[in-house]
């Protein structure tokens, strides 16, 4: 069964967004230390203190171009942004770590209960027709009159016995083999169409 098949979780890819995510803020962050240009657009003016001398030409003002902003000193705030976006990064990371290995458990976890309910389930199922075999045996017996009533009730109530403890044990087969498929992120077949599906 390929791991590839996890990435298909719900919980792996949320985490691994939240890597990427971490990631970008780090190019974010380090974009801070770089100059800032930008194309100013043209302003015009009159600036005067005294009303009588606005429309000469000392008072008028203009101006059009590029303009820069450069980071020179910041007490350190852009340095705490980067360790800051550098610690997200790394607790995203982490904790898609821990995200994919508690799937890898989950699915190793499951495919043991699956094995070993498939031979619990084997085991009683051959235990329900043995003792249906000896309840059939009974009836024989008591029919030919040599078996008494209590043997048949003995052997039919072992019989029922049997067969409730085979039918828990598939439903009990059933229900890891659902599990099974919850940790997997959906179905799996081994065409590779099916691999990249969205599963069940």
């Amino acid at each position: 069964m390929p791991s590839v098949l996890l990435e298909r979780r719900p919980d792996v890819a949320s985490a691994e967004r939240q890597v990427a995510a971490a990631n970008a803020g780090i190019g974010v962050a380090r974009a801070a230390w770089f100059p800032v240009f930008s194309l100013q657009a043209a302003a015009a003016g009159f600036e005067s203190t005294a009303a009588a001398t606005w429309m000469g030409a000392p008072a008028r003002f203009w101006s059009v171009g590029p303009g820069g902003q450069l980071p020179i000193f910041d007490v350190g705030g852009r340095s705490a942004v980067n360790a800051q976006a550098r610690a997200q990064y790394d607790e995203s990371v982490a904790s898609f770590r821990k995200t994919a290995l508690t799937a890898y458990q989950e699915v190793e976890d499951s495919l043991v209960s699956v094995r070993r309910l498939a031979e619990e389930q084997a085991a009683d199922a051959a235990a329900a027709k043995a003792a249906q075999s000896a309840a059939y045996h009974a009836d024989e017996r008591y029919t030919a009159g040599v078996a008494d009533y209590i043997e048949v009730t003995t052997t039919h109530t072992a019989a029922l016995s049997a067969q409730s403890a085979a039918l828990a044990a598939q439903a009990a087969r059933l229900n890891a083999a659902v599990a099974l498929v919850q940790a997997l992120g959906g179905g799996w077949t081994n065409t590779p169409d099916q691999l990249n599906s969205p599963g069940l």
